[in-house]
């Protein structure tokens, strides 16, 4: 399997309704560097996703494989976007009711890590 269908198989199980099932694709190193003041670990990472799929019901992430670079590394944009009709309820946070606000993050980019 090449890095880009390993990226891919991880974006499809992100975006399934269990958004964990994407966890054999992280190794134990991996970190996300997003919008949040810190980086989040594998399993705060997984976390962020169960909590956007359940505020998100439909979220994707609409993901575009620019190209393999380094030999562990896929240079990819995401456009992620999704209907906000379920209650969003990040650990730590007060949950918020749904809006039905389509909330789009158009040209997130950037090199995933394997």
């Amino acid at each position: 399997m090449t890095n880009s269908e390993l990226i891919n198989a991880a974006i499809k199980a992100l975006e399934s309704e269990d958004p964990r099932s994407a966890e054999i694709y992280f190794s134990d190193k991996f970190v996300w560097k997003g919008t949040f003041l810190k980086l989040l670990d594998r399993r705060q990472f997984l976390g962020m996703m169960v909590a956007l799929k359940g505020g998100f019901p439909d979220y994707t992430l609409n993901l575009k494989i620019v190209a393999e670079t380094e030999e562990q590394f896929v240079d990819a944009t995401m456009d992620p976007v999704g209907t906000h009709s379920g209650i969003l309820a990040f650990p730590g946070m007060t949950p918020v009711q749904a809006t039905a606000s389509v909330s789009p993050y158009p040209g997130i980019g950037g090199i995933l890590p394997l």
